[in-house]
């Protein structure tokens, strides 16, 4: 059944003010942390010698180091409009997966009901990240945990083109390419992004499809470009050096047991605190497949296995979460960090929407096929439905950004202020700064008393200072 226009329109807008909710606190968000650090260094070397520095002496995350020297040229100002193009990329590239990947199950969406889809699963997955500071306000973990799951978006749309369309020479670089990229932004990303081809791979490769063979080349060239950027990654001289700080590592069966626990920690998070969105992103997957169905499809649609296909988008998910909760409880005996959380979050909302796709494909050719009355009149109710959800959820995003705005415009302010300041007083070649510190923000430190502190010294070098101290 065709969609209302109305409906699309007015779903788009609703989402749109939402996720425009969500992110403008960025434009109030400035420099924290190790955004100090890599910009001291930066601003002294070119990129060659910044690369090597940074790859030989601390981490192998090759692709971060590259876009956080460019991005370390633009006034923290900017910020804003860094993480706004930044997820308008991230929404471009989920509605091409969206649209190349229900084509491969015989749904037809039009891009507006793509970028709709798109919407959803990026502003369920902001609603129950647990640190959406971090992640995306903070320019050093939007560049570790974000634009690798860009570019991992994009990897899953090629690969949905080329099993639609086939093979050629150029989708087969952008494939390996981008999924190159993915595994080079942070070594979670990078474990992430192997676990979740991996685990494909071996599905694929033990089914019982008669086309696993083609199948399996393109998911062969994802994997290959995944694991290239890992290994570039891991083996790092930067890696060893930093690794030597980290406590000892645990022995086999201590490592299963905290991985385990991990695990539970991670997605008993996730349906505790985030059951609302969990839901949200099904409902939306299952109603436009449901709706988007003629009744010459549904006669043509063969039965779905769903049980089968919901055991699948399971197992993937508890591998790709094993992968990151493994390689944390090896190297910290640790749970998941906050940030870190935001990425097996992603591809656990995108398989529920892909979930609800399979389910309303499903359920939608069962019930035309039975020539179930009152279609249309289902149909509205539905969209009223939906339109009442996504009124509530844009009102009380925004709501909450009135209710935030007046502190975030205020530490913006005061930040400046001292950027200003600071400067001033490197101009007239003060070099021992006593400066007052800003408070910390969502668990990332500011300047400290101690001008010893990292912090401290990160700043000072950016600046050009001999010392700063807080007070």
């Amino acid at each position: 059944m065709k969609q209302n226009k109305i409906f699309l329109c007015l779903i788009l807008i609703l989402l749109a003010i939402s996720l425009f909710a969500m992110v403008f606190p960025a434009f109030q968000a400035r420099w924290m942390a190790d955004d100090y650090c890599m910009n001291a260094d930066a601003k002294e070397v070119n990129i060659t010698s910044f690369f090597q520095s940074i790859y030989t002496s601390w981490s192998g995350r090759f692709a971060y180091i590259i876009a956080t020297y460019f991005l370390s040229s633009l006034p923290a100002q900017t910020l804003g409009f860094q993480v706004s193009m930044i997820v308008m990329l991230w929404l471009l590239a989920l509605s091409f997966a969206m649209n190349r990947g229900a084509a491969l199950i015989q749904i037809q969406f039009n891009w507006q009901e793509c970028f709709i889809l798109a919407m959803v699963v990026l502003l369920c997955l902001f609603k129950i990240s647990p640190n959406l500071y971090q992640n995306l306000f903070w320019r050093d973990g939007i560049i570790n945990y974000v634009l690798p799951l860009v570019f991992s978006t994009f990897s899953l749309g090629l690969l949905a083109q080329v099993l639609k369309s086939g093979m050629t020479v150029a989708l087969g670089f952008a494939l390996w390419f981008s999924a190159f990229l993915s595994a080079g932004f942070s070594e979670s990303a990078g474990i992430a992004h192997l676990s979740l081809f991996a685990s494909i791979w071996l599905f694929t490769a033990f089914s019982q499809d008669k086309n696993r063979a083609r199948i399996l080349g393109p998911i062969s060239v994802i994997l290959g470009g995944t694991l290239a950027g890992f290994l570039i990654e891991f083996l790092a001289p930067g890696n060893a050096i930093r690794g030597g700080i980290l406590p000892d590592k645990p022995g086999f069966i201590e490592l299963v047991l905290l991985t385990l626990r991990n695990i539970a920690h991670l997605y008993g998070k996730l349906i505790y605190f985030g059951i609302f969105w969990v839901l949200i992103a099904l409902a939306v997957g299952t109603y436009f497949s449901y709706f988007s169905l003629s009744k010459s499809q549904a006669e043509q649609e063969k039965s779905q296995k769903i049980f089968g296909w919901a055991i699948r988008a399971f197992t993937v998910n508890f591998l790709l979460g094993s992968g990151v909760c493994a390689a944390i409880a090896y190297l910290m005996k640790a749970y998941p960090d906050d940030r870190i959380i935001f990425i097996p979050y992603f591809f656990a909302i995108l398989s529920i929407c892909a979930a609800g796709l399979v389910i309303g494909r499903h359920f939608g050719s069962v019930i035309l096929q039975r020539k179930v009355r009152n279609q249309a009149r289902i149909l509205n109710l539905v969209q009223l439905v939906f339109s009442f959800i996504f009124l509530f959820i844009a009102i009380g995003s925004i709501v909450q950004l009135i209710k935030t705005l007046p502190a975030q415009l205020d530490y913006a302010r005061r930040w400046d202020e001292r950027d200003l300041s600071i400067q001033n007083e490197i101009t007239l070649q003060r070099k021992d700064l006593i400066i007052p510190g800003l408070e910390s923000r969502y668990g990332l430190p500011d300047l400290q008393l101690e001008k010893d502190d990292w912090v401290n010294r990160c700043m000072a070098s950016y600046y050009g200072a001999n010392s700063i101290t807080g007070k």
